[in-house]
């Protein structure tokens, strides 16, 4: 079992930063990173979304998606159109569910064990 993370790190051109992970609504994987925005800056991390998934379900981070992990009190709304499903975070940005978390992530809103 891992350990809660409440802290992330990043490091760009020789300088680490570090962010509370409460205060990150959503991490997406792009090629062979993870990133995250923050305060209108995007950001990159050198871990997994797999292993931070692990690490902050204890903070209330859910995966909606393979390529998405949100933090799941800052969903505001959940739309469906065209056969499509998408969360809309409180900071305004969007993301995509699949099909196979749709199940899971309805019964976590809805305070039902998924």
């Amino acid at each position: 079992m891992s350990t809660p993370a409440t802290r992330i790190a990043t490091r760009h051109r020789g300088e680490t930063r570090y962010f509370e992970a409460a205060d990150i609504v959503r991490f997406w994987a792009s090629a062979k990173y993870t990133n995250f925005r923050l305060e209108g800056e995007e950001h990159v991390v050198d871990v997994s979304l797999t292993a931070l998934e692990r690490s902050l379900v204890a903070l209330g981070f859910v995966r909606i998606h393979r390529s998405d992990l949100v933090r799941l009190s800052a969903i505001v709304a959940l739309r469906e159109t065209r056969g499509t499903v998408e969360v809309e975070l409180g900071d305004g940005q969007r993301a995509r569910v699949s099909r196979r978390h749709l199940p899971g992530l309805r019964a976590s809103l809805e305070g039902r064990r998924p």
